[in-house]
């Protein structure tokens, strides 16, 4: 563990309460005490959430954001290994109802961000988190709106999750950029997206880390100033020339950092479609025409970059963002917003009106 990272069980509750009004990010690890084959230990997946804890504990840390780590969760829903030997299983609404009072606890003590840790991917087991996190809302209706997430690894799952989710009360679903090495072109699923545009939850995608070499030391800086940026930008042009909006007229999605590099690149993928007949033959309109389909968050850190995505996307599919706590965020939203040269009505879409809307507020 590097010196930076902070266990949350050595502090003392001095030093906690201290932690909470600084405004630190506490990380909860959630796995599970399951059989997985004959060589690997019970704790496997609580191992790798302290370990995905401990990593982001350490990113956050270098980045001059403070965090501690909560002891790990090692029990929820294992109905798949129930019939190997050291499997522990505890129901569905106890997994909900640990999670939910460990982040009511935390939110009295003024804890503002506490990051689930998981990697049991069972589908009720990440119901359950996506049940947990509909239970803090319901406590909390004057601060926040839920969103959750899915397995995508199974599409039926994934479905059935969001449905779940949907009922519940969530008003979206975070996804990433690709599951592996699929595109979200891909039409294995297409199933899930044709459920997420029936049941009206807005999409809010955010690429994915890694990849980069990690002994070039331009990775850390170039992988999230231009590795997200291209991630988010190759997703959405090949949903576009794929037709998928065209196949989904209503799907709604958000796409983080302002939609990366699309509102610059899109007349460069225009131009394209206009010189090749395949691209005409496959989408009836040009890529630049679907840019009615998506909302984008304001997170392109100038005034500039802001009123051009303005001017290319709508006044009416902007909504703000901010990253916060990471470091490359952008926590002067508003100050740009009001420096944009727009009417009162579409500065107020932006700074919620957009939001309001694309969540069905």
């Amino acid at each position: 563990m590097s010196d930076n990272v902070k266990s949350f069980q050595n502090r003392t509750w001095k030093e906690a309460r201290e932690a909470m009004t600084r405004g630190v990010v506490v990380i909860l690890p959630v796995g599970s005490t399951e059989a997985h084959g004959p060589h690997l230990p019970l704790s496997t997946d609580v191992i790798i959430s302290e370990e995905m804890s401990l990593r982001a504990s350490d990113k956050l840390n270098t980045r001059g954001i403070e965090s501690l780590v909560l002891p790990a969760i090692s029990y929820s829903v294992t109905d798949f290994s129930s019939q190997f030997s050291g499997t522990i299983s505890i129901k569905k609404e106890t997994a909900v109802a640990l999670i939910r009072d460990i982040c009511i606890s935390l939110y009295k003590q003024g804890a503002r961000l506490i990051a689930v840790a998981n990697s049991h991917l069972e589908p009720e087991h990440v119901a359950s988190i996506n049940e947990a996190i509909q239970a803090v809302v319901e406590k909390h209706r004057d601060r926040f709106i839920g969103f959750g997430s899915v397995p995508l690894q199974s599409v039926s799952d994934s479905i059935a999750i969001a449905e779940e989710a949907k009922s519940m009360g969530l008003k979206g679903l975070e996804i990433g950029n690709a599951v592996g090495d699929k595109p979200l072109d891909d039409p294995s699923f297409e199933p899930f997206f044709e459920a997420a545009q029936k049941l009206d939850l807005l999409l809010f995608v955010h690429p994915l880390e890694g990849g980069l070499d990690a002994d070039d030391p331009l990775s850390p800086i170039l992988g999230n100033v231009l590795q997200f940026t291209f991630r988010t930008t190759m997703m959405v042009e090949r949903m576009i020339i794929t037709g998928m909006f065209e196949k989904y007229p209503n799907l709604k999605l958000c796409l983080s950092h302002g939609g990366g590099l699309l509102a610059f690149n899109i007349w460069r993928l225009d131009h394209s479609y206009g010189l090749r007949a395949d691209l005409q033959k496959q989408l009836p309109k040009k890529p630049s025409e679907y840019f009615k389909k998506l909302y984008f968050d304001t997170i392109v850190h100038s005034v500039a970059a802001l009123r051009y995505l303005v001017q290319v996307a709508g006044s009416d599919r902007v909504v703000l963002g901010t990253d916060y706590p990471m470091a490359m965020g952008d926590f002067a939203t508003v100050d740009k917003v009001m420096q944009l040269e727009i009417s009162d009505a579409e500065r107020a879409q932006l700074l919620g009106g957009n939001a309001a809307r694309a969540l069905n507020l």
